[in-house]
């Protein structure tokens, strides 16, 4: 019956991002005790935010896999995930899946006793990536390690709980500053690379000299207006990847629409995405933060909440396009080298984790060191991100699929570290 009950609060509150953001609202108004018709405007505000924010992903999201498709083409790895995968599989798909649901609720209880009795301060808001990283968690735990469910769901509570304030915590001095001092945190899976960048980008580049401030002049200062850039710029690419791969390749994801014409728009389309995205932030912002301020005087003093990446899109859009090249270019190269290994997993480079993560990468590093540390922050994740991958995934047991599309590079990190301390216990059910 528990168990029943927390699938359905993992699947249908917890993991829904315009549900969780709603009902934050809605208890740091109640706490606030306004009026019912401030709470009605507030709740209603940050939903439909939200729900725009999410039309907006899913948009992008749609042409992102365009872009994945004609990038997996070129390098010849169309099909690099049949028959291929060699990892032994000890705890089944369901069993890991319960146990995460479990392991969620556990982890946001954690997450909340640290931010009431420490002085780390921040709840962590993106349940999308709480849930996955209890996936992974438990599947390392249960899988390769051969912890018995409870056991990890106690284990990976604990874990997930501590992982949700500990690297926002570590971040917050540069997000601060990214922020101008706006009273949020970063909650997203690419955090620990962001450190690294920002902490890179403040030893080797000039933040004076930021791609943000590019100036253009003339008949070129319609290029300012971050609708025109990111559609003009995708599109650009959209025909190049075309031109590469060929028009017979492009005409099965146009569906047979004519495929310079399906390149261009795709580009626009991108555009259109993150426009929608940019603007549901906002709407959900305005209402958001003073409703939290509720959460932060009465529940939890102090906190501050985590937000999910595109939130913090808008500091740096020109870094993110850039950001999001570059990373896609070095995550190609870098699978394309895991190709010629015999590896027990093969490694599938994900063009979601290098817009998402190797974009905010980029902002960070930007933000910190201007040009010159945007590049070398999102080559480090490019290459990083993919081949970091072999460290883990054998780990995974029967969430390896599940893993291709979702696991970042926080996740590299705890299920890494999480596994190699299980090895060095002599918990290892097998070598890789």
């Amino acid at each position: 019956m528990v168990s029943a009950i927390m699938e359905f609060l993992a699947n249908e509150v917890l993991t829904q991002a315009a549900v969780v953001m709603a009902l934050v609202g809605l208890i740091g108004l109640v706490l606030q005790k306004k009026p019912i018709e401030r709470v009605m405007t507030g709740v209603i505000k940050i939903y439909v935010g939200m729900t725009i924010f999410t039309l907006g992903l899913n948009a992008i999201c749609a042409q992102v896999d365009i872009f994945t498709k004609m990038s997996l083409q070129i390098v010849g790895a169309s099909n690099v995930l049949e028959g291929a995968t060699r990892v032994p599989i000890i705890a089944s798909y369901d069993n890991v899946m319960s146990a995460a649901a479990l392991t969620l609720g556990l982890a946001y209880v954690v997450n909340i006793l640290i931010a009431r009795f420490t002085k780390m301060k921040i709840i962590y808001l993106t349940g999308h990536w709480s849930h996955w990283t209890c996936i992974c968690v438990c599947a390392v735990l249960m899988n390769y390690l051969g912890i018995a469910s409870t056991t990890a769901i106690l284990i990976g509570g604990v874990i997930v709980g501590t992982y949700q304030v500990v690297f926002p915590y570590m971040l917050q001095p540069y997000t601060k500053v990214l922020t101008g001092g706006a009273p949020i945190a970063f909650g997203h899976g690419v955090s620990s690379c962001a450190l690294i960048g920002s902490w890179i980008g403040s030893k080797i580049g000039d933040p004076k000299d930021s791609f943000e401030d590019i100036e253009l002049s003339g008949r070129l200062s319609f290029l300012k207006e971050v609708v025109i850039t990111v559609a003009l710029t995708m599109s650009v690419m959209y025909l190049g990847l075309s031109l590469i791969v060929g028009k017979d390749f492009v005409m099965t994801l146009s569906g047979g629409k004519n495929w310079i014409m399906f390149a261009i728009f795709a580009g626009f389309g991108f555009s259109a995405g993150l426009m929608a995205l940019l603007y549901g932030i906002r709407m959900f912002i305005a209402e958001i933060t003073p409703a939290f301020q509720g959460i932060s005087t009465k529940l939890v003093p102090g906190a501050i909440p985590a937000f999910d990446c595109p939130v913090f899109f808008q500091y740096g859009a020109n870094s993110l396009l850039i950001g999001f090249v570059i990373a896609q270019i070095c995550s190609v190269i870098s699978m394309a080298i895991l190709m010629r290994f015999d590896l027990t997993v093969p490694i599938l480079m994900v063009t979601y984790e290098n817009f998402f993560g190797g974009g905010v990468v980029a902002i960070f590093a930007n933000k910190f060191g201007g040009k010159k540390a945007a590049i070398v922050g999102a080559m480090f994740f490019g290459f990083t991100a993919t081949l970091g991958r072999s460290l883990f995934f054998p780990m995974l047991g029967p969430m390896v699929a599940f893993a291709q599309t979702t696991a970042e590079w926080d996740q590299m990190v705890v299920c890494t570290v999480v596994g190699w301390i299980g090895n060095l216990l002599g918990l290892a059910q097998y070598m890789f």
